[in-house]
């Protein structure tokens, strides 16, 4: 399976101004159920599912020029489908549901060792990877690990002492959830800029190759 050429900037641009529309909607219909970022099984979610995705399949189809990709590729899938099935938040549901005694903040550290344990797996991928690239993945996985982990242990205190319905709850819900968006979106635009890079490098290559055969 081929991918076409896309232009990897006016993709982030595209993903970008989605991201910013949702966030604005949902900043202007607060708890309105379709846009609601605090929500499940909506807009939102449907679309940060599906840059997921997408960031699963574009790897998954350039895993040829790099080992690790294939399992770089199962993961951002696996991160696509969880943001739809909510497997992590009915996991951390059950166990704060049914362990009283393990504190909140417990939940959330268990969380942020599965992300270093995951990040401590894609090391050697990311050694292989030319630096350009590899600086690119490594800022979109700590924008979107900060948003995933970091702002939403803050937005779940928070929300514990004074409440889910007031303005600082829903900035952070705006942080974190725009935040894992931005972190694919970067994600993908990485991907994609690599693959138009080394399809820009082919085609010079063909180009002086044959114009050294004319000569």
């Amino acid at each position: 399976m081929a991918l076409a050429p896309v232009n990897a900037r006016a993709v982030l641009i595209v993903h970008i101004t989605c991201i910013t529309i949702l966030g604005a909607t949902y900043l202007a219909t607060p708890g309105y159920g379709a846009f609601d970022l605090d929500g499940e099984g909506n807009v939102p979610t449907w679309f940060s599912s599906a840059g997921l995705l997408a960031c699963g399949l574009v790897a998954f189809l350039l895993r040829r020029r790099a080992r690790g990709l294939t399992a770089f590729a199962f993961l951002l899938s696996a991160a696509a489908v969880d943001e739809v099935a909510m497997f992590h938040e009915r996991a951390a549901a059950w166990l704060l549901e049914h362990r009283g005694d393990v504190p909140p903040i417990t939940v959330w550290l268990l969380g942020a060792v599965l992300a270093a344990a995951l990040a401590a797996t894609l090391v050697p991928m990311l050694r292989r990877l030319p630096p350009v690239l590899r600086t690119r993945l490594v800022v979109s996985g700590v924008v979107f690990v900060a948003a995933a982990v970091g702002v939403e242990t803050l937005g779940q205190a928070w929300a514990r002492r004074h409440g889910w319905h007031n303005a600082v709850y829903t900035f952070l819900v705006l942080l974190e959830e725009c935040g894992e968006m931005l972190g694919a979106a970067l994600c993908l635009r990485a991907l994609l800029a690599w693959r138009e890079g080394s399809r820009d490098r082919f085609i010079r290559s063909v180009a002086r190759t044959r114009w050294r055969r004319r000569r």
